[in-house]
């Protein structure tokens, strides 16, 4: 539904109102306010919306607890690929320009040679020259004072992929696009969903590490038992933590299982994204269970 304000859905129109008030609020305190929000909101609160009408869309609203947590974001999900309708094409690129020193061109066809080179594609030195030229020529025959992301790609393109479009999909894969994920201070608050996760994962004693390591669980011990119950339950909330794999001691008894653990960093904005199933793994997994089965039309959809 495309509509906003009083014309949209009712999340939208108390949204809404509840930022207008804030915004309102902010006008009376300083001289000169920014609003930083989606472009989806900007018409809402472009309105001329009276005070009154926007508390009394407020007004009877339960008062809940609530928390708030800072999530690391990845470059993927800032692509407007992803379904972000306000992301950007090339996340990558532009991280590379805020963080090189000093001539970023050089330093972006040094890199893509370097990835080139690691898929065994026979590129040298000789060609990042060549394609920091055909880039520079590319942007004084185009009327622009410095080459950008058009130019460098056509001249890898053309000098490193020999005209062919099938490494350069790998170049805006990795670099153009990429899977940097930000950081967020060890002090920043965490969803409840994660404060849980945490908490388990020291009394369960196992510890999130990003290397990949194998672990064999004997379901008759008690913290076996409950290991393989956390990993199952972060697979049905899409936390893929672990994998199960085939057993490596050979048992075919059903009091076994083994499990691939490999904790990326990315798995920490599935689990605020599934905290929205519960504050606890067990009452998340739960509730996303029997959201599946009501919504299942057989045995076969849940």
């Amino acid at each position: 539904d495309g509509a906003h304000g009083g014309t949209g859905p009712r999340s939208d129109a108390v949204r809404e109102a509840h930022m207008r008030l804030r915004v309102r609020d902010a006008r009376r305190a300083y001289d000169r306010v920014a609003v930083v929000c989606g472009a989806w909101h900007v018409p809402a609160l472009a309105d001329r919306v009276p005070v009154g009408a926007d508390r009394q869309l407020l007004k009877g609203l339960p008062k809940v607890k609530v928390g708030m947590t800072w999530v690391p974001w990845t470059h993927r999900r800032l692509g407007h690929w992803s379904g972000y309708g306000a992301g950007i094409e090339s996340p990558g690129w532009y991280r590379h320009l805020f963080t090189s020193p000093d001539r970023p061109l050089v330093r972006w066809m040094t890199r893509v040679a370097g990835l080139l080179r690691e898929e065994d594609r026979p590129v040298s030195s000789a060609h990042v020259i060549e394609a920091v030229r055909l880039a520079d020529t590319l942007a004084a025959v185009r009327g622009r004072p410095l080459p950008g992301l058009g130019e460098a790609t056509d001249a890898v393109r053309a000098v490193m992929c020999e005209g062919s479009d099938v490494p350069l999909a790998l170049v805006h894969d990795r670099m153009v696009v990429g899977d940097d994920i930000g950081e967020v201070p060890d002090e920043a608050p965490a969803v409840p969903l994660h404060q849980d996760l945490t908490r388990l994962q020291r009394t369960l004693r196992l510890k999130p590490e990003a290397h990949e390591r194998e672990l064999d669980l004997d379901l008759r011990k008690d913290t076996d038992a409950a290991r393989s119950r956390l990993l199952h339950r972060l697979r049905l909330l899409g936390v893929p933590w672990g994998e199960p794999t085939a057993s490596r001691t050979g048992s075919t008894g059903t009091f076994r299982e083994s499990w691939r653990l490999s904790w990326e960093p990315e798995l920490a904005v599935r689990v605020a994204e599934a905290g929205v199933w519960g504050t606890t793994v067990l009452a998340a997994a739960s509730a996303y269970a029997e959201d599946r089965a009501e919504r299942a039309s057989g045995l076969a959809g849940a």
